[in-house]
Parts: structure tokens; sequence; C-alpha cells
């Protein structure tokens, strides 16, 4: 779709609004529509410009995978854009829900994980997976709980994206 987000980038091909497109004739047809999100990647060029939106491994490289750099949970992509990717598209297009590809906590160690970890557990975090170390199991239990969280904010704010729209509180 045609978005003004400057960190989302429409696929060049495209030389339609296919999101409108698909959206118009499967309501035609009683269709619903989900929308397909990938939050857990960025681009190349955002990575240079922005290093803090981006996964971190335990040597301190930023996680590629292909071309693309994959994004910090604790991060402006998770915590910021996803929710402003969510306002673009649930008022500008009747969608009816929304998929996530790749939905999960990665560990990523830089410095905000880090502390965010230790802030809430009190211990440094593990690099390598090992059942036997209490770090690994707190890091295990911690991503859950935090994507537990997360979940729950999302949901709300698709819920209160989908009253507005139904209240016509927002642009079709």
């Amino acid at each position: 779709y045609p978005t003004r987000l400057s960190y989302q980038r429409p696929n060049p091909y495209l030389r339609t609004d296919f999101l409108r497109e698909i959206t118009d004739a499967a309501r035609a047809r009683g269709i619903r529509v989900l929308a397909r999100l990938d939050i857990t990647k960025g681009y190349a060029e955002d990575l240079a410009r922005h290093p803090e939106w981006f996964r971190v491994a335990a040597d301190g490289q930023p996680v590629l995978v292909r071309e693309l750099a994959e994004t910090c949970f604790n991060g402006a992509y998770w915590q910021q854009f996803n929710f402003e990717i969510l306002d673009e598209i649930f008022t500008g297009y009747t969608v009816d829900g929304i998929f996530y590809n790749h939905y999960r906590y990665l560990t990523c160690y830089c410095p905000r994980c880090q502390e965010r970890f230790r802030a809430a557990t009190g211990l440094a975090m593990p690099v390598a997976e090992n059942w036997a170390d209490e770090a690994w199991r707190a890091l295990v239990r911690y991503r859950y709980q935090a994507l537990a969280d997360y979940t729950s904010r999302v949901r709300a704010h698709v819920r209160r994206l989908a009253c507005h729209r139904a209240a016509g509180d927002v642009r079709r």
C-alpha cells in the first residue's frame, strides 16, 4: 500500500494500491481480510542510520537475514512503529484483523535489552542456551512474559482502532 511512514517501503513493482484493491474486492464478496505484517526485519540503510532499532548478537554484531537486519524487540520497530503501521492500516483500509509473520521475541544483546533483563531479573543475560543455568531459564520466562504483555498492548490497540472505525471515527 502507499504508506506515508518513512521506515516503510512500498513494493516498487506495484503500480496501484494493492491493499485497497484486495479489501474492496473482498468486501464486495463478503470475504474478510487480514493484513500481513512482519516487523521483525528492516532495511540495511536504516541499520546504518539507526543501529538502535536492530537486534544485536552476543558478539555485538547486527543480526542479518539475507540483506535485511532483524529488529530489536525493545527497539522502535516493535515498540513504536508497529503501532503507527496499525494506525495507518486500520484508518486507511477495511481490514478485519492482522496476521504477524515471525511474531516472536528473539534475544538481543544490545545495551538496552541487557539493562532491561538485568532490571527485571537481577541477572546478567546469558549468551548460550543452557537449561541448567538459572539465567537462561530466567531469560526464557522474561521473553515469554514480555511478548505476552506486548501482545496485550497490540490487541488493545487494534480493538480501539476497530471500535473507532465501527463508530465512524476514522476515514476509510
